[in-house]
């Protein structure tokens, strides 16, 4: 399937945005059949466009036997049973577990500790698609079964809420409790380090330093919540089932992204170690290569472990491969799968050209887009793209918050803000699930508010219907 002319011939889908390095993509794609078959689930094929090591645009085969299509249906057809419900939520819990395990056991020279964390991570990534597209799935047949339900913003909102507090949530709820009282701001700093400094880490990010929570502590105000009642209007049990569901699936997703994030820092040091001894700087010079790639810098000519389980490749060690690699990929690449568990990586800057000119959604020339309605209200301000932290410092009270997704550390601007406009989630997402605490008109899911917004633009949001237009 490499044949690039053939790629360009597939009915390939644009989902989603992440930052993620590529070694997280060529495990999904190594292991995702035997990860998904764990779940009952078939495999999809992916091909992801990345920038810069990290910024990458995901696009899954749409039909046939590897396309998203059968995956979600498949999904669709086990998140209708309850015992499928009870089983991911025991299974997330075990997995996750066993990861944040197999991260604390590398050592930067054990490469069978490495591989065995690897492997499993790129099994425990079936999580990520069931969280997603779950979402998406329960968002589009809830809004379906609720299309005549006048106080349905409600109704969503009251059904959907947390069974238990996400993690920011909980660092929330403790600086509330902070505020007003006499303590010693650098003894609580440390002390809500030791906590929460994993939760902006996702995949790439940085963890909050000491400093960083001083300076949340001195500027946390605390912030109107919604005080949900239970909505007089009758609901189905069918859309009751669903929202529940989708509450779950709200839960599973905090949970998976929290391992996930730990797992990440705790290899980081190790990862590190093993860079510098072959002469590159850091972990994130990894975020250039594939997990094959960094186990062949973790080889050593005594070690058998891998072999027959990891490709045959050149030692790249001594002649600074990995560094060409790394300035080869340092702008943009892409990498697809070649077989159900096999994937190539090029560097073909007119391929990706090609391909984006035909897949990815074009935004010129529209004025007014649609979305899901995660929490009601109108609101109309000056629009900013966030893309992240360092887009914060533009961000001013009112402002209308745009962006392909939301996280925990846009939690500072989204209390500032008039409303959320995202390209991507469901009534599951996070820009969701905070625009219901802080009562905030939000749409998500459009699909091309980045791209079809400016900073400065005068927008007007009606999140009752999910509408967002210039003005």
């Amino acid at each position: 399937m490499n044949s690039q002319t053939t790629l360009l011939k597939l009915n390939w889908k644009y989902y989603i945005s992440r930052n993620v390095p590529l070694w997280h993509d060529s495990l999904q794609i190594s292991f995702g059949k035997e990860g998904c078959e764990r779940y009952g689930l078939p495999c999809i094929w992916h091909l992801r466009a990345h920038r810069h090591g990290e910024e990458a645009d995901f696009y899954y085969l749409s039909g046939g036997k590897h396309g998203r299509d059968r995956f979600s249906a498949a999904l669709a057809k086990k998140l209708s049973r309850p015992d499928f419900i009870k089983f991911i939520k025991k299974q997330f819990k075990k997995d996750c577990a066993k990861l944040l395990r197999l991260a604390g056991s590398v050592k930067p020279d054990s490469q069978q500790a490495l591989f065995k964390f690897f492997r499993f991570y790129g099994l425990s990534e079936a999580m990520l698609d069931i969280t997603s597209l779950g979402s998406k799935l329960l968002t589009n047949k809830v809004w379906e079964l609720l299309a005549d339900n006048r106080d349905r913003q409600n109704v969503v909102a009251y059904y959907t809420r947390l069974v238990g507090l996400a993690p920011m949530q909980k660092l929330e709820r403790e600086l509330d409790k902070l505020c007003g009282k006499k303590i010693d701001i650098k003894k609580e700093a440390e002390r809500l380090r030791e906590k929460y400094s994993w939760i902006p880490v996702n995949f790439v990010g940085e963890p909050w330093s000491a400093e960083e929570f001083e300076k949340k502590i001195i500027e946390h105000k605390i912030g109107p919540r919604a005080e949900l009642k239970k909505p007089g209007a009758k609901i189905s049990k069918t859309a009751e089932y669903c929202l529940r569901v989708l509450s779950d699936i709200a839960y599973f997703n905090e949970f998976r992204k929290a391992a996930f994030s730990r797992a990440c820092l705790i290899i980081r040091p190790k990862l590190d170690a093993l860079a510098r001894e072959h002469g590159l700087l850091s972990w994130r010079d990894f975020n250039y290569l594939t997990h094959d790639e960094i186990l062949d810098l973790a080889k050593n000519k005594s070690s058998t472990f891998l072999r027959g389980l990891v490709p045959r490749r050149k030692v790249l060690d001594k002649d600074g491969y990995q560094k060409k690699l790394i300035e080869r990929r340092s702008s943009i690449c892409f990498i697809v799968n070649e077989t159900v568990s096999k994937y190539f990586v090029s560097e073909d800057l007119d391929f990706i050209r090609k391909f984006e000119r035909k897949f990815k959604p074009k935004s010129g020339g529209v004025k007014e887009i649609r979305g899901t309605p995660a929490h009601g209200g109108k609101a109309a301000g000056v629009a900013k793209i966030i893309n992240g932290p360092v887009d914060f410092s533009k961000f001013k009270q009112g402002d209308i918050l745009i962006a392909k997704m939301t996280s925990v550390d846009f939690i500072p601007i989204m209390k500032m803000a008039g409303a959320f406009v995202t390209d991507e989630g469901g009534l599951a997402s996070h820009a969701a699930i905070i625009s219901r605490e802080y009562n905030k008109p939000c749409v998500v899911g459009t699909g091309l508010a980045t791209g079809v917004f400016r900073d400065g633009d005068t927008v007007e949001v009606d999140a009752n219907n999910g509408i967002v237009r210039k003005i």
